[in-house]
């Protein structure tokens, strides 16, 4: 049997109705199919119909809530199963099967990789026409998660590892914070200037906060509008 192009993932939201999602994509045994809520295995218990056939549907007990997103993938596991003997019977079923789940698994690695192209890619790939060494990695303006803290000068920084080293440079405290002054990073260090406050406490009961960062600048704000 021929394996057809065939997208081996689909996507569904669920609307608290519907219990029925079909998939597009061939299947030669339940354990092929990956059933997903939300990113979990499916809490909700469901049939597979459709083995064999080039679609077939994932029938759920009762309906995923609304706004739970669904994921039904093919998930071939990179496996062989059958065993030819010498002088055996080569049944054209059998053998087809057994070719079938090879294409099946690369048609999976396929699309992980967007078949070689990097703007449809799962994962991260360089430019087509990016010499290694020179080139750059393709996120498809998604987030990169779960990165490690950086090690090597040259290591990719996380946001904790980037505020950790900003924190270096401030003061504890209210009003702390840091400025990029003649190529340094110097600290905006907090004071209350004493004729400001005289001034501004009557009514308002606010006094004027100035920031310095020392020696180039100092900048004032009273409730929070720069003066």
């Amino acid at each position: 049997m021929t394996v057809p192009v065939q997208n081996p993932i689909v996507a569904y939201v669920g609307n608290g109705i519907t219990t029925v999602f079909a998939f597009p994509f061939r299947l030669l045994t339940e354990d092929d199919l990956t059933v997903t809520i939300n990113g979990s295995p499916s809490p909700i218990a469901y049939t597979i119909s459709g083995i064999g056939e080039d679609q077939g549907s994932v029938v759920f007990a009762s309906a995923p809530t609304a706004g739970t997103r669904i994921l039904l993938y093919r998930n071939v596991a990179l496996m062989r199963s059958e065993d030819y003997q010498d002088n055996g019977d080569l049944l054209a079923d059998t053998v087809n099967a057994d070719f079938d789940r090879i294409w099946m698994a690369l048609q999976g690695q396929g699309y992980l990789v967007g078949s070689g192209d990097p703007s449809l890619s799962r994962v991260l790939m360089l430019g087509r026409d990016d010499t290694n060494g020179s080139g750059a990695y393709r996120a498809n303006s998604n987030r990169i998660s779960n990165l490690a803290d950086p090690i090597d000068n040259k290591d990719a920084v996380n946001v904790d590892a980037a505020r950790a080293i900003a924190e270096s440079f401030v003061p504890p405290g209210n009003g702390g914070g840091a400025a990029m002054t003649s190529g340094f990073v110097r600290p905006i260090v907090p004071f209350v200037n004493q004729l400001f406050l005289d001034r501004n406490l009557g009514p308002f009961g606010m006094p004027i906060y100035c920031y310095q960062v020392f020696p180039e600048i100092i900048w004032c704000s009273f409730a929070g509008v720069p003066v």
